[in-house]
């Protein structure tokens, strides 16, 4: 799910203490980015807070409350124009309003305080720019060169994941000695190729239509090397993950761009249902956020509109209706220019042209009614089952993944009612087979597929993200079995007989079987959560083990306390040979899946 887009832009020109009022201001146009950033049709930002000239007491606050509450999706950029100060012992600070050099803890705005409210924040989207002119310690005696490292890389790296830090200067510009000030620098003007490469479009780079945070870096750069030789910008990333899109090009001169291999393979494939399987996906490309996509998307689909099979051309023709002609695909002041593919003069007669179905087999000259399926499967080039079989499985994983993304309460709906098939499946199989182990395999790895279909949100990692939470969890519905049986008849043992019977049972005896069933199922669950733990690490390697490790104890602890006490009453009641209990596995299933469901999507 896309988060919100938020920005906080700080600019500090006016300083009530006369030494920092005779260095020179870099000129930085706050309102200006403020404005950028809020316009629809460049930034789109949700939310832009501007600050100008307020004390520190005032910035602080705004930079807390910017940086709390937020989503793990949302992006947050915190822009700060003014003069960056470094202590006697390295520290950097932000000036604002009414800083003063000799106490710079107590007036001025800490790197380190900024570092750590971007650590506390849950969104993994964070960019700082800092356009600064940086200046030695103030501390009388203390002498530092012009042109040496403030530090920041060291200063903003913290223990966040997925941040990225601009600045218009790394090194400082002025050196104090006593009441001399030594050094001179440039106005700045980091913000004014920002302002110019966002309001242009110019920083565009691939004109995609859209600018990224590289694009955007790539393009100030060389715009202030080129003006200020002696202004150097800088960029670092830590953990960043893809691209950030920061704003949208408003006068993009859009380009078709390559379509995914997979896809122009299947545009390519000889055979009439797959080329229509294509375009099914050239339609949904069409409504893409991408405008080179979906010019590409479009070329392509005018193509098959011309095929020679009547089914695929009337449905590509059908897409192309129910969307903009491609002369018409960009927007009002954006200029559409057609990929270097052509498309073919003439089209060339194929030899043969194949059946589409079994039916059209079957009407072919020549061809027996009762020998159509044969004929139409035979029709084609040898492993054509075999790929679409697996094109079969790639579109049932790929519309499934998309039923489990939404909100956080479909998504923990949807595990709870995976949890459930996978109870109702195991039961079905134990039930008609007596194969317990075989159900309980096959019901586990149908429910940590759920938890991991909902989980998964990087590509990159979906697969792996699978296959850990499947095969973690039918070994966790295996193993509860066997460590539950062994450990109840090994408590049961050592628990001795005193001769008293609640309800007709040895309650002693039960009591051991009960406690040797919960430690069992408690170690069984911890396999599964030791699962979720290895998933959830790979989709954020930033958490620590601490949180991971809560998780693991309380997955296990949400599996073995139901799961337990179902088997003790179960087997208490007789319930265990009746077909009754299939009803209650899937309604102890659910509430698992639920409560799982519930940690580990809100981890």
């Amino acid at each position: 799910m896309e988060g919100r887009k938020l920005a906080l832009v700080i600019g500090n020109s006016e300083y009530g203490d006369a030494q920092l009022s005779r260095l020179v201001t870099p000129d930085s146009d706050v309102n200006g980015l403020a404005e950028v950033l809020r316009s629809s049709e460049v930034g789109s930002f949700d939310e832009v807070t501007a600050l100008v000239n307020q004390p520190g007491a005032v910035v602080r606050r705004a930079i807390s409350e910017f940086f709390a509450g937020r989503g793990r999706d949302d992006l947050l950029v915190l822009y700060f124009s003014g003069h960056g100060i470094c202590d006697d012992r390295g520290q950097l600070f932000l000036a604002v309003k009414d800083t003063e050099p000799n106490l710079l803890r107590g007036t001025a705005i800490p790197a380190g305080f900024i570092t750590e409210e971007m650590d506390n924040s849950r969104s993994k989207r964070q960019v700082l720019i800092l356009d600064c002119c940086h200046s030695g310690a103030f501390s009388r005696g203390m002498k530092g060169a012009p042109g040496s490292s403030v530090g920041t890389a060291a200063a903003f790296q913290g223990t966040g994941f997925g941040r990225v830090v601009l600045t218009a200067t790394d090194s400082t510009q002025y050196a104090w000695e006593g009441d001399q000030v030594i050094g001179q620098a440039e106005n700045s003007v980091f913000t004014r190729h920002l302002i110019e490469g966002l309001s242009s479009g110019k920083a565009d780079l691939d004109s995609d239509g859209q600018i990224t945070l590289d694009e955007l870096y790539d393009y100030v750069y060389e715009q202030v090397i080129s003006a200020t030789p002696r202004q150097t910008p800088s960029k670092w990333s830590y953990g960043q993950q893809g691209d950030i899109v920061i704003a949208h090009n408003p006068h993009p001169v859009v380009r078709a761009a390559a379509l995914p291999p997979d896809l122009q393979q299947t545009i390519e494939d000889p055979r009439p249902w797959v080329r229509e399987g294509a375009v099914r996906e050239l339609a949904r490309l069409l409504q893409t956020s991408s405008p080179g996509l979906a010019l590409a998307a479009r070329e392509a689909l005018a193509r098959l509109a011309e095929d020679d099979s009547r089914r695929v051309a009337s449905s590509a023709a059908e897409s192309l209706g129910e969307a903009p002609m491609t002369g018409e695909a960009a927007p009002a002041g954006q200029q559409a220019v057609p990929s270097t593919a052509e498309a073919p003069e003439a089209e060339q007669p194929k030899a043969e042209i194949l059946p589409e179905t079994a039916s059209e087999a079957a009407a072919a000259p020549g061809v027996e009614p009762e020998t159509a399926l044969p004929a139409a499967v035979n029709a084609y080039p040898a492993g054509a089952v075999q790929k679409t079989g697996r094109q079969l499985l790639d579109g049932t994983i790929a519309f499934l993944a998309k039923a489990f993304q939404g909100s956080r309460q479909k998504k923990i709906l949807m595990i709870a009612a995976g949890w459930a098939l996978g109870g109702l499946v195991a039961g079905l199989i134990a039930w008609n087979t007596q194969s317990i182990t075989v159900g309980f395999l096959v019901g586990g790895a149908i429910s940590g597929m759920a938890i991991g279909l909902a989980l998964s949100q990087e590509k990159r990692s979906f697969g792996i993200i699978l296959i850990l939470l499947i095969s973690g969890f039918a070994i966790t519905w295996v193993l509860d079995g066997v460590f539950s049986d062994a450990l109840s008849a090994s408590f049961a043992e050592s628990f001795p007989g005193i001769n008293y019977t609640l309800l007709g049972w040895d309650a002693t005896v039960e009591l051991g079987k009960a406690l040797g069933r919960l430690l069992g199922s408690f170690l069984a669950g911890g396999v599964g959560g030791l699962a979720s733990a290895l998933a959830l690490r790979q989709e954020d390697p930033a958490l620590p083990i601490k949180a991971l490790t809560k998780l693991v104890i309380s997955l296990a602890l949400i599996w073995a306390v139901p799961v337990a006490g179902f088997t003790l009453i179960a087997n208490l009641t007789g319930m265990a040979s009746s077909p009754s209990i299939l009803v209650v596995l899937i309604f102890v299933m659910a509430l698992v899946g639920w409560l799982m469901g519930r940690v580990v999507i809100s981890r």
